[in-house]
């Protein structure tokens, strides 16, 4: 078909959308592109798919979606073996749309209510960024509503973002890991701090924590807190029992860190990134005595710490650093390897 005619077939399909509100600037373009771009757009937008400015087409959906990925079965593609319910919303932005050319990027925004393994639906919020002709990916959020933690409703939602990145060609993830998304999972799922600054701050010698580091600071709390307890008396066998194995753990964390800082020091940004995931492994819970201890005397950073079920992330509340995870690095991989979701 001449140029011309299929303009005006294209210009024809837009006038026969009276159901769509489409911008000006959206059906011109489309317009442009042709009336296959503009039937793929009202299809993503039958499933809840938004993209700015209706501007993806066909090519560029497979290009990151991959084959056998559609606006109708997104979801069950995307986020395999969840229950989801109640209305699910995906958006998608380029720098690259309404071009009509390969894109340099694409995010994705989701929304849905997923199912945890005690049968309640969560609101989860999840953001991801693609660039193909770099190979990386981009975990902005993974956001859960705080009734829906410690339900196992995390690990399904990190493991199949990791899938999502894997099978689409991605070598490398980054993530700015914090306390809000997780500070204390992602060191045991083979992020690593890529700053040495930053690692300097965690560990110490860094400019943020002056000479102790956030972690060191955070143990040396812990520790005044059980001398505190100890000395009011009163302690039952059980419980002194229970501050010796949490005290003979806070050591080895101790030992971790300092490890740790020595590295910092000598600029070994390599070495120094092993220690902050050897204190997320660490597994002793906090005795109870000592919370309600520390809950009486602390409302600060420490305080955090009455969220956490075990030492390793009680030390890392309120750390942060930009992390990354590389699927070719071994050491990433021995810590954590995106398992199957499908």
């Amino acid at each position: 078909m001449p140029s011309r005619e299929r303009e005006r077939a294209s210009a024809a399909a837009v006038r026969k959308a009276p159901a769509r509100e489409l911008s000006p600037a959206a059906a011109r373009a489309l317009t442009r592109r042709g009336e296959s771009s503009l039937d793929f757009a009202l299809e993503l937008e039958d499933h809840g798919i938004q993209v700015d400015r209706m501007g993806l087409d066909r090519k560029q959906w497979r290009q990151f979606m991959g084959p056998g990925v559609t606006p109708a079965n997104f979801w069950e593609k995307v986020l395999p073996g969840l229950d989801l319910a109640g209305e699910r919303r995906v958006r998608i932005s380029s720098p690259d749309l309404m071009q009509g050319k390969e894109l340099s990027r694409l995010d994705l925004e989701l929304k849905a209510s997923v199912k945890d393994r005690d049968g309640k639906f969560v609101p989860v919020e999840l953001e991801w960024r693609i660039e193909p002709r770099e190979k990386t990916g981009r975990l902005a959020m993974l956001s859960l509503d705080a009734a829906g933690r410690g339900r196992g409703l995390g690990e399904a939602l990190f493991e199949r973002t990791m899938a999502f990145f894997r099978d689409r060609g991605v070598e490398r993830v980054t993530m700015r890991a914090n306390i809000d998304v997780g500070g204390y999972l992602w060191p045991q799922k083979g992020f690593f701090a890529q700053d040495l600054g930053e690692a300097a701050a965690m560990l110490g010698d860094g400019p943020a924590y002056g000479a102790k580091g956030q972690i060191h600071a955070q143990i040396e709390s812990l520790r005044a807190a059980i001398r505190r307890r100890e000395i009011q008396g009163g302690l039952s066998k059980e419980e002194r029992e229970q501050t010796r194995e949490f005290a003979a753990e806070l050591d080895q964390a101790q030992r971790i860190v300092e490890d740790g800082r020595r590295h910092v020091a000598a600029g070994n940004l390599r070495a120094a990134q092993l220690a902050v995931p050897m204190v997320a492994a660490l597994r002793a819970e906090t005795p109870e005595f000592l919370i309600r201890k520390i809950s009486a005397d602390n409302r600060g950073a420490l305080y955090a710490a009455l969220r956490a079920d075990t030492l390793g992330k009680a030390l890392l509340c309120g750390t942060a650093c930009e992390a990354a995870y590389d699927f070719r690095d071994a050491r990433c991989r021995r810590l954590y390897s995106p398992k199957p979701t499908a």
